[in-house]
């Protein structure tokens, strides 16, 4: 299987690294142009896609908003947003769907972006542009801690983990960066943790299953055919479809509430049987 392949096929969290690793590379290029020709060419393209700390000049260059974070500068920095964006993005798929993390990815992204502008406006130092995904990324996983804290990972050398847990770590890491002289960096991923909670609690993006619901019942009432036999049909199959919805929903609250052990043998079948059947 091909790159192009693997691309399309993908879902939008291996999408999101391949573009990122797309910019990556062309930002490589660029540095490498640059020192066998003697030119400035990717420290220009630095300044034009990533984030400045002046607010006009992101007004006039509005596309920055969006294109920073997606643009790695430093090796290091990169394959570690990677690493996190694959791992967060396999949390994230255990409560949402891939629209739901690309909407948040560019919220998180934004919250970022306007915490670091905003707390430029009270520094008395000149910080550097701001470029990386790190923000859209501590929002994906802050919203699978605030939506369900008890919910147990498995990671590698260390075993279960609540995920409350990983988002603490998160939290602590960048709070004690903040001690150095990058902290407004550090600042904008308190501010994609904040989109991640925001995300989790507010009631059009706590779930996509109203909206599956809404769709399959679009689904069995085209064409209504005037039968009362074929009607009363559909109603049945509504009726099951909510039924189902219903019971998904109160699995996953009791998830986030207690952790998946919680469940019993039948409610872990349930879930098993519903995530195949959709």
């Amino acid at each position: 299987m091909n790159l192009i392949s693997l691309y399309r096929e993908g879902d939008m969290a291996t999408k999101l690294i391949f573009i990122n690793s797309a910019v990556f590379l062309f930002m490589c290029v660029l540095m490498l142009t640059d020192r066998i020709m003697g030119t400035q060419s990717e420290y220009f393209t630095q300044l034009l896609f990533s984030l400045s700390s002046n607010f006009l000049d992101n007004i006039v260059y509005i596309w920055r908003w969006l294109t920073y974070m997606f643009l790695h500068t430093m090796f290091v920095h990169y394959i570690i947003n990677m690493l996190l964006l694959s791992f967060a993005g396999k949390l994230f798929y255990q409560f949402w769907e891939d629209k739901d993390l690309l909407k948040l990815y560019i919220y998180g992204g934004l919250a970022g972006g306007i915490t670091f502008i905003a707390a430029n406006l009270f520094s008395e130092t000149h910080e550097l542009p701001l470029c990386g995904a790190s923000a859209s990324i501590m929002a994906l996983v802050f919203a699978c801690a605030a939506y369900a804290p008890n919910y147990e990972v498995r990671l590698t050398l260390i075993g279960e983990v609540k995920i409350k847990w990983i988002a603490a770590m998160f939290l602590a890491v960048s709070m004690f960066n903040m001690l150095g002289s990058n902290w407004l960096g550090e600042l904008s991923h308190l501010g994609g943790m904040l989109a991640g909670i925001l995300f989790a609690y507010f009631p059009n993006f706590r779930r996509t299953t109203f909206m599956k619901r809404e769709k399959a019942t679009m689904k069995l009432y085209r064409n209504p055919n005037p039968t009362s036999g074929l009607r009363d049909a559909r109603s049945n199959s509504a009726m099951t479809i909510s039924t189902e919805e219903e019971m998904l929903d109160s699995l996953l609250d009791k998830i986030k509430m207690s952790g998946y052990d919680s469940l019993t043998d039948k409610e872990k079948k349930f879930l098993d049987g519903y995530g195949k059947r959709n």
